[in-house]
């Protein structure tokens, strides 16, 4: 017997005995079934708050069979060995515990244990472990004594790093300073501003970074001090648009007070918010700005300074740079086809931080390298719209459009490549050539129109026929991808005129140059009418026809056939005439006998049908036997004379 366990799972483990009894008696078979399986977590680490410096303990609990090893990972990577790991285990429980014994900020993170057999593995959620420290200065103040200009501007500035967050307090000569005068706080930085500095604000300044778990503080002394003179003779030359040379002479003697050691000369823009300060020794009395604005007023002034610092900056001295070309191209350069001829362009003037003057011109060029065509137009410089024209239909051009001031042109956008539409053909398709093939069919080849006037994709082909003289023609179209085509069911002997065009999904172009072609020659369709039978005497009948019709003798008439024959007598024969011939006159009947008479035409190809049978009797053999004829298209004359034989 057997016992199948499906779809097994870890209730499945278990001890199984076979009990097997007969009348001799019973035996017993125990079989152990151990389930195996994949780490699975009983127990994820906790998240955990804790002191810098204090121990960590976290537990993580799972169970697998075979037992299952253990990887820490911090923040999704594996832990280093800085960290400690103990387990406790059973046949297929384990619990693992990761221990730092003192944390520090590094420690801060989001922890998981990673369980791990040869049938897979799984990870815990993530605990998270915060370190919480003592306030820690980042930023100190700028140094431990400053002097200052009077009535300049200082910013204080103290950062520090904690959790929890710090708050921050201020002192002036260890009095706390009212936080309504703090220029900013976030949670690790706090700032002071210090405008129209007097000797007032001189003293020793303290920043005070605290929390829970402790503080930190940072110290800085401020001197304020009386400013002297400004440089004097300051002058401005502009050199070029980003050049302006600047000159000066030092501050009068009697207000350097003491050795001048260093001048700044500052720059500012208003309109661009752009400017600098340059430090030069003090026995420089003149410096060159570069990397300016174009087109730009500049405020200059030049301030000197002892080593105690800076005094009073001169009187701002405004001065432009000039014009230069434009350093950018227009922005938003736009191409769209709006027609197979024409493409509109528009655009928008170089970032005003580019255009280094006043925009006078846009040049927009257009060309196309398929062609070979394309040219330059020039508008004024407010306009930002053009519709280029007399465009090549269904071809690619790279459109560009650069912008000048009055030194000249600046560089050309980057080129955008716009199709125009199709349009029709501007020629009909080439080399068409119409052969003949039968009296009813003509071939017809051509090839594409030259491709400078396909103007899109070929699309379709239309082929044309007419017969002016018969009246009949007609029109097919076939794909682009056929270049020739049998016209049939045409007229024999026929001249057709027959063109050809070509479409793009616009419509059809111009037809091509008609040819002139006739169908080859074909046995007539219709047998000669009017067809006449006079006996004229006992052993001989008149027989007259005329052509058959002209719509029918599909050719050239080149011989009549006349058949005679006499079913009672057995008797008959044929004849052939050439087609200049319209009359005959049969003989050597026999007299007084029934005759069925056709006619039929022939061209070069071969006979026709023949007329309807017309059963016509000879005359009796008598004295009065002989029937004189004189025949003609217009009338029969007949006069009988006697026998005198």
């Amino acid at each position: 017997t057997t016992l199948r366990i499906q779809n097994v799972s870890l209730a499945d483990a278990a001890n199984y005995t076979c009990s097997v009894e007969n009348l001799i008696g019973t035996h017993n078979f125990t079989a152990i079934v151990t389930v195996r399986n994949a780490p699975k977590i009983l127990l994820n680490p906790s998240n955990t708050t804790i002191v810098e410096g204090d121990r960590i303990e976290l537990q993580c609990t799972g169970t697998s069979l075979p037992i299952f090893s253990v990887t820490w990972l911090k923040n999704n990577q594996p832990t280093t060995s800085d960290f400690t790991t103990y387990t406790n285990a059973s046949s297929t429980n384990r619990t693992a515990t990761l221990v730092i014994f003192s944390a520090n900020i590094g420690d801060d993170g989001f922890y998981q244990c990673k369980l791990t057999n040869r049938l897979g593995n799984i990870t815990s959620m993530a605990s998270r472990v915060e370190v919480q420290f003592a306030p820690r200065i980042i930023t100190e103040l700028t140094s431990s004594s400053q002097s200052v200009i009077e009535n300049s501007a200082i910013i204080l500035n103290c950062q520090a790093n904690a959790n929890p967050v710090p708050t921050f307090t201020w002192y002036k000569d260890g009095i706390e300073i009212n936080r309504t005068t703090y220029l900013s706080t976030s949670y690790n930085q706090s700032q002071i501003l210090l405008t129209n500095v007097t000797e007032m604000d001189a003293g020793s300044y303290n920043c005070t970074s605290t929390n829970l778990i402790g503080s930190a503080s940072s110290n800085m002394d401020i001197t304020v001090y009386i400013p002297t003179a400004p440089p004097s003779n300051v002058s401005t030359i502009p050199i070029s648009g980003r050049l302006i040379s600047v000159a000066w002479l030092p501050p009068p003697i009697s207000d350097q007070n003491g050795v001048i050691v260093n001048y700044n000369i500052s720059y500012y823009s208003n309109e661009w918010k752009h400017g600098d300060t340059i430090q030069v020794s003090g026995n420089t009395t003149s410096l060159l700005l570069e990397e300016l604005i174009p087109h730009t007023n500049y405020s200059i002034t030049v301030k000197a300074a002892t080593i105690i610092g800076f005094g009073p900056a001169s009187i701002g001295i405004v001065t432009r740079t000039p014009q230069i070309v434009p350093s950018a191209a227009p922005a938003n350069v736009r191409a769209t086809t709006i027609s197979a001829r024409s493409i509109s362009v528009t655009w928008l003037p170089p970032p005003k931080s580019d255009q280094n003057g006043v925009i006078t011109n846009y040049n927009i060029a257009y060309y196309s390298s398929k062609w070979s065509h394309g040219g330059e137009i020039q508008v004024s410089g407010n306009i930002t719209m053009l519709v280029i024209d007399k465009l090549i239909a269904y071809s690619d051009y790279n459109v560009t459009v650069k912008a000048s001031t009055i030194i000249g042109f600046g560089p050309k956008s980057i080129g955008i490549i716009t199709r125009t539409l199709q349009a029709v053909p501007s020629s009909p398709p080439t080399n068409v050539s119409i052969i003949p093939i039968s009296a009813r069919s003509i071939s017809v080849s051509w090839q594409p129109p030259p491709i400078s006037d396909q103007n899109g994709i070929i699309t379709n082909y239309s082929i044309s026929y007419y017969s002016t003289k018969r009246s009949h023609g007609g029109e097919m179209q076939v794909s682009s991808e056929t270049a020739s085509f049998v016209i049939r069911q045409l007229i024999p002997y026929t001249d057709y005129n027959i063109t050809v065009k070509a479409s793009t999904i616009i419509g059809f172009g111009p037809y091509s140059m008609g040819i002139l072609t006739r169908t080859l020659q074909a046995v007539p369709s219709a047998p000669p009418t009017n067809v006449s039978i006079i006996p004229i005497s006992a052993r001989s009948i008149s027989v007259s026809w005329l052509p058959p019709p002209i719509s029918d003798q599909n050719g050239i008439i080149t011989n009549y056939s006349i058949s005679y024959y006499s079913s009672q007598r057995s008797h008959g024969g044929e004849i052939q005439v050439s087609g200049n011939i319209t009359l005959l006159v049969i003989r050597q009947l026999i007299p007084y006998t029934d005759y069925n008479i056709t006619v039929k035409a022939s061209t070069i190809i071969g006979f026709g049908p023949y007329s309807i049978g017309i059963l016509t009797r000879t005359l009796q053999a008598g004295k009065y036997s002989t029937l004189i004829a004189s025949l003609s298209y217009s009338f029969c004359n007949y006069q009988y004379h006697a026998d005198l034989t």
